[in-house]
């Protein structure tokens, strides 16, 4: 089984979020989404380059949720996108 984490900023706290990151791929997680919704682009892309980093660090592909300039601007290993998601 694998484990999926998404790091939702409507339960984590920005303060928390390196730890939480850190917790969740220290945990078992094999993939990590960052999701934040009601933030900023720009707010959104400091979170990303907080969060990718930890995530290399233990090998583990990162995720952003929405915001596909985002991704790329952080090399993110994917980019989730709901139907009324995201403008590509």
């Amino acid at each position: 089984m694998k484990i999926y984490a998404i790091l939702d900023l409507g339960y984590v706290s920005v303060e928390a979020l390196a730890t939480a990151a850190t917790d969740l791929c220290a945990g078992g997680a094999q993939l990590l989404q960052l999701r934040a919704k009601n933030h900023t682009e720009e707010q959104i892309l400091q979170m990303a380059q907080e969060v990718r980093p930890i995530c290399a660090g233990h090998g583990i592909p990162f995720i952003v949720n929405d915001h596909p300039r985002v991704a790329a601007m952080v090399n993110a290993d994917g980019i989730h996108l709901g139907q009324d998601d995201g403008n590509l």
